[in-house]
């Protein structure tokens, strides 16, 4: 790995060793390094670290967002039964009627 990124030996060590201190992988004297972490983890850890970046202006956070988003739905679409969408549209619906946003909030959570 050190010679691929042209890196040290001692920083790929190091970073192995953060990795696996945030539960990324897992390593074990004499065994091969395995990545443990699932992609809602990794998701998390990104946002994160995004949100950290203090010079970040609002508008680059908001697009990232967006495209998380994005990502998200279609992973939604991916994955949701005939009666989940089913079910979305039936409440989606229903908010749809109502006048203030605390009965539509309240819609939205009842799921009916």
């Amino acid at each position: 790995m050190a010679a691929r990124y042209g890196v040290s030996a001692p920083t790929v060590r190091e970073a192995v060793r953060v990795l696996s201190a945030m539960g990324l992988l897992s390593t074990r004297n004499g065994t091969r390094t395995t990545v443990t972490a699932r992609g809602d983890t990794l998701l998390a850890l990104s946002i994160a670290s995004v949100v950290q970046f203090e010079k970040m202006p609002a508008g680059d956070v908001f697009g990232l967002l967006g495209a998380l988003y994005a990502f998200a739905v279609e992973q939604a679409v991916e994955r949701a039964s005939d009666e989940d969408v089913a079910a979305l549209r039936a409440v989606a619906e229903r908010a749809a009627g109502l006048a203030g946003v605390d009965s539509t909030v309240a819609a939205l959570l009842d799921g009916s």
